[in-house]
């Protein structure tokens, strides 16, 4: 069976190599990262990286790079918006400060992780993601392990699989 792993933007520097079999664990990324690395010497590293499309929120995405949402969809990025900002993300998103931007792309790719039936999210954004139970409160809505790249280290370990960080 494979591990579906979804890696978040702030993790593509890390250089992760997998000593597993790609039916044994499989890394995508989120179409928000390409916008996110574009311009950066990260954009030829997503070549081997699966990518799943995010969904279309207007005024951020890409035509042809997201996909619509259906009702669940858009209530369970209001969900993950609401962890992440601690219940403050303005209702109003036409005017979003770069930290409210960040934090709506934050849930569109935990969101896209989600709906793509990924079990493993790698983060190193420990604001957004973990600290102040927010790891524990987006698990318990998502059905997810959030983990920091330590962690999935030790997920690996764990699973007599080696992944060195570089």
């Amino acid at each position: 069976m494979t591990t579906r792993v979804t890696l978040d933007t702030s993790t593509l520097a890390l250089g992760f190599e997998a000593k597993f079999s790609s039916e044994e664990l499989r890394f995508d990324r989120v179409s928000v990262t390409d916008r996110e690395v574009e311009g950066t010497p990260f954009s030829v590293k997503l070549v081997p990286l699966g990518k799943v499309s995010e969904v279309f929120v207007l005024g951020e995405s890409r035509l042809g790079e997201a996909v619509l949402a259906g009702e669940k969809t858009g209530a369970r990025l209001d969900d993950i918006l609401q962890v992440v900002s601690n219940k403050s993300f303005p209702a109003d998103r036409s005017r979003l400060s770069e930290g409210e931007r960040h934090q709506l792309r934050d849930a569109m790719i935990l969101e896209a992780h989600h709906r793509a039936g990924n079990e493993i999210f790698v983060t190193n954004d420990k604001k957004g993601f973990v600290n102040h139970g927010r790891r524990e409160k987006l698990e318990a809505l998502l059905g997810t392990q959030i983990l920091t790249p330590e962690g999935f280290r030790e997920w690996c370990e764990a699973h007599a699989k080696e992944v060195p960080l570089n």
